[in-house]
């Protein structure tokens, strides 16, 4: 190929990202880039080539590298909660996960896809030292302010396999549009646990339409509703996450909480609004690792780059907005 000496090397640059995105641009699954916004960490990514669930299926081996099973401390066999990555030693999930008895040990376990084998995937298992809870939950009796925050003993060994989703922004509305629940909850109402991990999209609802169902309903819980399709016994905790279209990459915007049943017709799932406790969850990652941060911390829209005019520039660039040793 004769490249014309009249290019410049930013013209090469952008025809080169350009390049990257449109390999990337299966935005219906793939979760690697390609949006018309770029973040400046890696979040939100799933790995695919080419509480509950109900009416979903399988997904594939780490597929998704947000997700943590809470296991009894030994027992990794049996995750009875799910929760999600949000910082390098933190994870989220439901305060109603929290055991009873305040000395139970607990442990998470990353990069887990079928339970019962030991040799599909490498898991990470990670003790918890703090299990701290939303400071008002439940205090109506209506399972309001239905959120936790673990802190672990260890940071987690961040890569392919294993990742944050990214951090919603504040007032984050989605009702109408589609959202993933991940766990490895009931198939059905008191049915069985799978082994494997399941996906099921989900229809965001308007909260009164949980309201008619549901007391207590407040803005900080996410109603969801799809005929035949739900989350279940054995979810709870774990993440209800959202493509953003201008990222294509997935943001945590739920935390799967109750409902009645599992897909009963006419019967919404209620999820804990990840964006209404912004501030809280923030707070408690500095009170308890002070310097960790959730991701994205900014976002740049793509018309509003600016390429350097020199190498050394752009390098740098790329390395502040994708992370590295600059």
């Amino acid at each position: 190929m004769r490249v014309n000496p009249m290019w410049t090397l930013n013209t090469m640059v952008a025809v080169l990202l350009q390049g990257a995105a449109m390999a990337d641009a299966d935005t219906s699954e793939r979760s690697l880039g390609g949006g018309q916004v770029r973040n400046n960490c890696n979040c939100g990514r799933i790995n695919k080539s080419g509480g509950r669930i109900v009416g979903g299926s399988n997904t594939l081996v780490n597929e998704y590298p947000l997700i943590a099973g809470i296991v009894n401390r030994g027992m990794p066999d049996f995750i009875f909660c799910g929760g999600t990555i949000i910082t390098e030693r933190h994870v989220l999930t439901a305060a109603h996960c929290k055991p009873e008895r305040s000395s139970q040990l607990l442990s998470v376990v990353l990069a887990e896809h079928k339970v019962s084998s030991k040799t599909e995937s490498k898991t990470t298992i990670i003790d918890v030292t703090q299990f701290i809870i939303h400071e008002v939950y439940n205090k109506t009796g209506n399972s309001e302010n239905d959120i936790a925050l673990l802190v672990l003993a260890s940071q987690i060994p961040l890569g392919k396999n294993i990742g944050p989703a990214c951090f919603p922004k504040a007032n984050l509305n989605i009702v109408g549009q589609k959202v993933r629940v991940i766990g490895w909850g009931a198939l059905h109402t008191n049915g069985p646990q799978p082994d494997v991990l399941q996906k099921v999209d989900l229809d965001v609802q308007p909260t009164s339409a949980c309201s008619k169902v549901y007391k207590g309903i407040t803005e900080g819980q996410l109603c969801t509703y799809t005929l035949r399709k739900d989350s279940c016994q054995g979810d709870s905790g774990g993440p209800v996450i959202w493509r953003d279209p201008g990222t294509n990459r997935y943001t945590v915007v739920g935390i799967v909480s109750y409902g009645y049943g599992c897909a009963e017709p006419g019967a919404p799932g209620v999820n804990t609004k990840v964006s209404a406790y912004r501030d809280w969850i923030l707070q408690k990652i500095q009170q308890t690792v002070p310097g960790a941060a959730i991701c994205p911390t900014n976002a740049i829209p793509t018309e509003e780059w600016k390429f350097p005019p020199d190498p050394i520039a752009y390098y740098y660039l790329h390395c502040v907005l994708y992370g590295g040793i600059c």
